[in-house]
């Protein structure tokens, strides 16, 4: 029975420190488990070997060397590290007054940069309901579908199209639940079938942003392929 490296210390302590390489590395290399190396370095008290100091508060602070080669362990903690990147700014100097319920709300100087205007996700979602939603149209999504837009029209147009999202470059094939059936045009009265095409759930979506341009996309490649 051949030699089991990882149980000599010396070999271990080569690889690991000395070669620099992650436990990882040293269990694929040579064909051993991984569990099986970390539970050796440990043994050896050859795991825990870097002391870092914190670029914040100046704490001292020891990690794996698995941990550290990551370009991790130069904070000791999450709070250190906001401190450091929010550096010469308060929490308490900035604020908003949320758009939806009104309420005082510190936060990082750096999330005013990035437009914040409410003060919970609740509140965002509030916020971005109705007319404030970039894909608002006038409310014309609960309009009536037409008599014919049933069951089996729909099944006919994703027969059709191969049970596969005719958005560009998506080819996503049904399975399971149903694909949508979008209407090119948005006018959800209009059931030809050349006004009809099959979507997948998130470009179903997609679509009802830009419509102009999305209508005369699908406009041109129904011509293409059913001309």
């Amino acid at each position: 029975m051949s030699e089991l490296l990882y149980k000599n210390k010396e070999w271990l302590r080569q690889k690991y420190i000395v070669e620099k390489l992650s436990m990882n590395k040293i269990a694929t290399t040579y064909g051993y488990d991984f569990a099986v190396i970390r539970i050796w370095l440990t043994k050896f008290n050859l795991k825990e070997g870097q002391e870092i100091k914190c670029l914040n508060c100046g704490n001292k602070r020891t990690y794996t060397f698995d941990y550290v080669r990551r370009g991790k362990g130069i904070f000791c903690g999450l709070k250190c590290q906001l401190a450091h990147v929010h550096k010469g700014n308060k929490k308490g100097d900035c604020f908003i007054i949320c758009e939806v319920c009104g309420r005082k709300k510190k936060v990082w100087p750096a999330r005013i940069k990035e437009g914040i205007v409410c003060c919970s996700v609740k509140c965002q979602w509030e916020n971005r309901r109705g007319s404030k939603n970039p894909a608002w149209n006038g409310g014309k999504s609960r309009e009536p579908y037409g008599i014919e837009f049933g069951p089996r029209l729909k099944e006919e147009i994703r027969e059709r199209d191969n049970y596969t999202c005719q958005f560009p470059d998506c080819g996503l094939v049904q399975n399971g639940r149903a694909f949508p059936v979008h209407h090119i045009n948005y006018n959800k009265k209009i059931n030809d079938k050349f006004n009809l095409i099959t979507l997948c759930n998130p470009h179903n979506s997609q679509v009802n942003i830009n419509r102009e341009y999305w209508q005369s996309h699908f406009e041109n490649l129904q011509e293409e392929r059913l001309s």
